[in-house]
């Protein structure tokens, strides 16, 4: 048997179609699928062509044909080097030349989609085909996404950049009905936001979405930034360390309006407090570990005295303190949010004179009332 028929009966199958349903869809008969499949005879170019497109391959993979060097993985190789020089239309001349050989091989479609992107933002021109033609290659991989095994591309990417194609078009209509309808947990609320007020004039509309995105940064900025302090304490980079955590701790601050006045980010600013007096004891210098220890418990018994769990005084949501509720994972109240974060700090090994000090400061502070 030929490579060309077992190829046919191969994919056939993996399609999930029967010969007649082949046949079908070909416009010919069982007998001749049948004769493909056993090599008795070989379909003409023209039918060759629908095959691999019913079969979403390429007619060299079809045919069992390969050329050295001339592998899809080695095409995008070598064109990608052509946009990383940034000569982008060289690039796209050299992908529809691919793209001739390999039209079904999700490679070459997606990569290609790419250059007449970096072309179109690059050379931006008001006939918008580069973007169209971006648009067209881009839903033609979503149809090929089973090929991929790059686990950084997925549909959510392709399709935020057909989003991403359909604003450079000024279509932000279409764009922003792309990006609303891929907005797996909230992860186009900014651009929609954007979008809405910047383009539509839809000012409350977009203030929603901006506002959801902008809690959202918060998290994952302290999230990150948790991250860093982590690693630098684990590399043994003290002064790293200590810049993390005042970077983190003065962005949280910023984002009171009224720096002397409570908000929920005090729980927050308390907590950074105590991890910089964590980095300090490590250090051996107690005497600062021991000021931080009294910033961090001085904020978090002015919390409890006063708890503020909505938005009030935190710019860009002050006007939403009647409607939103925060919520942490800090403690029932901030004292106690320390004391968790000391108990739960095991790789800090923090000396006995500092627990005697941190321990004897909370106790001494647990009953402040207003």
């Amino acid at each position: 048997m030929s490579k060309l028929a077992e190829n046919i009966r191969n994919y056939r199958k993996e399609m999930g179609f029967t010969q007649e349903e082949l046949a079908e869809r070909l416009g010919i008969t069982l007998g001749t699928i049948s004769k493909w499949e056993r090599g008795s005879s070989e379909p003409d170019i023209d039918y060759i062509m629908d095959l691999a497109e019913i079969f979403r391959i390429s007619v060299d993979v079809l045919i069992g044909f390969s050329m050295k060097g001339n592998t899809p993985e080695m095409e995008v190789d070598r064109i990608d080097k052509i946009i990383e020089a940034r000569n982008f239309n060289e690039a796209v001349e050299e992908y529809e030349k691919a793209l001739l050989k390999f039209p079904n091989v999700f490679k070459i479609v997606y990569r290609a989609a790419w250059a007449y992107y970096y072309k179109g933002v690059t050379y931006y021109k008001d006939d918008n085909k580069d973007f169209h033609r971006a648009v067209e290659l881009l839903k033609h991989s979503l149809e090929l996404i089973g090929q991929n095994n790059d686990p950084e591309i997925n549909e959510v990417n392709i399709k935020n950049l057909i989003g991403s194609c359909y604003s450079h078009m000024k279509d932000y209509k279409k764009a922003i009905e792309e990006y609303k309808s891929n907005n797996v947990n909230g992860i186009n609320n900014d651009v929609i936001g954007t979008l809405l007020i910047d383009d539509l004039n839809e000012n409350e509309e977009g203030r929603k979405y901006l506002i959801k995105a902008f809690f959202k940064m918060l998290t994952e900025t302290v999230t990150v930034s948790t991250g860093f302090i982590n690693y630098y304490r684990n590399t043994m980079n003290a002064d790293k360390c200590l810049d993390a955590v005042k970077w983190i701790r003065n962005y949280v601050y910023s984002l009171k309006i009224d720096p002397k006045a409570t908000s929920f980010a005090d729980k927050l600013i308390s907590v950074f407090y105590l991890v910089e007096s964590f980095v300090h004891d490590n250090k051996g210098d107690l005497k600062i570990a021991k000021e931080f220890i009294d910033k961090a418990i001085d904020v978090a018994a002015n919390f409890d005295v006063n708890p503020c769990y909505n938005t009030e005084n935190i710019i860009f949501a002050n006007h939403l303190a009647d409607e939103a509720n925060v919520f942490d994972d800090l403690g029932e109240t901030a004292l106690k949010g320390l004391v968790r974060q000391v108990e739960e700090r095991e790789n800090f090994d923090l000396s006995k004179e500092y627990l005697d000090y941190f321990y004897k400061e909370i106790k001494k502070n647990e009953g402040k009332k207003s």
